[in-house]
């Protein structure tokens, strides 16, 4: 059995130049880049090789490879999301006009969409700041932050949410990197990405678009799957 998916109709929206192209575009691929940077994503295959590519280009080799995943580049915030969702619409192969169709059997990569549990660390925290630098700015951001609760003042919800990210990305870091015991480091990252999630359910407008929030419950796996796809998105990754 098959699932129909089209060949994306790319010739004529990206026509070749004389320009170099992305790593990411095959050489039978007729089609120039997007306007937009030639590192925008990082096509990882399942034995985590990858290689740099633009959106449009990128989108192609990922539905063309089974059990790839996209990870934006350090100048396109949110490039994942766009180009899975891309991806998820196109034939493997596209620029074959009988190239051959999507097997029922291969991992849908509309699972991939969420930016879940995909996401390496290695590769999505690779441009991240120095874990003693960062912990440095945490800690005179939770001085400010209590300053102004103690001093009756309001603390703005979207710096809050940078803070809260920043926080538990570092938590993320140090429970993936195997810091300070395995039960402790999980602990303080759970809570860390609980407290993301609270604020975010109760401000939905600061929300990445799409990206869910995890519910009161949620498991440890789907907090942190969020956790990593809000910084996969957020403008300073």
């Amino acid at each position: 059995m098959t699932t129909t998916a089209h060949t994306e109709p790319a010739d004529q929206e990206h026509p070749v130049t004389d320009t170099a192209r992305c790593t990411a575009a095959h050489p039978e691929d007729p089609t120039g880049c997007d306007d937009g940077p030639a590192d925008a994503v990082l096509i990882l295959d399942r034995q985590q090789h990858g290689t740099d590519g633009c959106e449009h280009h990128g989108a192609r080799l990922l539905a063309s490879l089974t059990g790839a995943h996209a990870v934006s580049g350090p100048t396109a915030p949110g490039a994942a999301i766009r180009v899975t969702k891309v991806a998820v619409g196109l034939a493997p192969f596209c620029w074959q006009e009988a190239g051959p169709r999507l097997e029922a059997a291969q991992p849908s990569l509309a699972a991939v969409a969420g930016c879940a549990t995909v996401l390496d660390p290695a590769v999505l925290y690779r441009h991240a700041p120095d874990l003693l630098i960062e912990a440095h700015e945490l800690l005179t951001l939770s001085s400010r932050f209590l300053t102004q609760t103690l001093a009756g003042e309001p603390n703005d919800p979207e710096e809050l949410r940078a803070y809260l990210l920043r926080r538990a990305v570092q938590s993320d870091r140090v429970e993936a990197g195997g810091m300070f015991g395995e039960t402790a480091s999980r602990t303080q990252a759970e809570e860390s990405f609980r407290l993301l999630a609270d604020l975010d359910r109760a401000h939905p407008w600061l929300v990445p678009a799409g990206l869910t929030v995890p519910g009161v419950t949620a498991p440890y796996e789907e907090l942190r799957a969020y956790v990593r796809g809000s910084y996969d998105v957020s403008p300073w990754t």
